[in-house]
């Protein structure tokens, strides 16, 4: 249903924009991927960032699927455009999840 994608967008925006050991509870909660940020964007750094994405996705977000992940690089200002598409396990709904950082 919508409400759930709306959840499953929600808790895939703060995984991805914590960094590891910023959640007391839970110390390697997040994802690396701020890190990269100022990084020199080549197809080698792309391809790292999204297995470290997926890495977390599929740690902390166990259900849903992931079917693709795309990253734009925009050297000019330093920012990704990172686009998820995904399945929920449950019901099979195909949701896209974006994100600039």
């Amino acid at each position: 249903t919508g409400y759930s994608q709306y959840l499953y967008n929600v808790s895939l925006k703060s995984l991805l924009l914590t960094n590891p050991g910023e959640l007391l509870g839970d110390p390697s909660y997040g994802c690396e991927m701020l890190n990269c940020l100022f990084d020199v964007k080549t197809n080698n750094n792309i391809n790292e960032l999204k297995g470290l994405i997926l890495k977390a996705i599929n740690k902390y977000i166990p259900e849903i699927i992931v079917n693709e992940i795309k990253i734009y690089a925009n050297d000019n200002n330093n920012k990704y455009k990172i686009t998820i598409n995904y399945t929920l396990k449950p019901n099979d709904d195909s949701v896209t999840f974006e994100l600039i950082v």
